[in-house]
Order: structure tokens, then sequence, then C-alpha cells
């Protein structure tokens, strides 16, 4: 009896190892979303435009955006004005699991 408990249990963990191995090879790994980056979650600005003087260093805007918005030193809107939140804004925001911005169409 034991040693047929022990020959499922080992069977069980073989067959364990081996589903996480498939699960682990399957996975890809994408891309962080980076200004001038490359795959579907690269940020652009439209050709000939460059991130403007006030978004100076663009370190400090990517990690404190959402600090300035609540501060009331920018609304939402204005940043719409420039940013289009389908291809910039939300493809951050997915990647780092928050809330997506709406689009104001």
């Amino acid at each position: 009896m034991k040693t047929r408990l022990t020959r499922i249990v080992s069977s069980l963990a073989i067959m364990a190892a081996l589903l996480m191995v498939m699960v682990v090879a399957g996975c890809d790994r994408v891309s962080k979303p980076e200004l001038k980056g490359e795959g579907p979650l690269a940020l652009t600005l439209p050709e000939g435009m460059l991130s403007p003087e006030y978004h100076q260093p663009v370190e400090y805007w990517k990690t404190h955006h959402m600090d300035i918005i609540a501060h009331g030193d920018y609304e939402k809107q204005e940043c719409m004005l420039c940013h289009d939140a389908n291809t910039s804004c939300n493809n951050c925001h997915e990647y780092v699991g928050v809330a997506t911005v709406e689009t104001y169409e």
C-alpha cells in the first residue's frame, strides 16, 4: 500500500513539474512601455514634437504626474489636449495595473 501511494505521489509531482515547465516556457515577456521604445506598448510623440520643457526631466513626470494633477497644478482635461489616453496613458496604466484614463471624446 505504501509503495503504491509513493508512486502516485511521485507521478503527481512529476506531472506538476512538467506543467510548470510548460507554463513558464509559454510565457512571453512583454516590453515595458517606454518613450521611443519598441513593441505594442511603445510610447511615441507625433513626428517633429519634442517633450515640452515643463515635462523635464521626463522621469520625474512618469512617477509624479498623478500628484501634480491631485494638487491642481494641471487638470486631466488639459493633459488630454496633447496626450492620447489610448496610446500613451493607458499603455502604462494597464502595464502597471492601475485604473485607465477615460478619454474625452
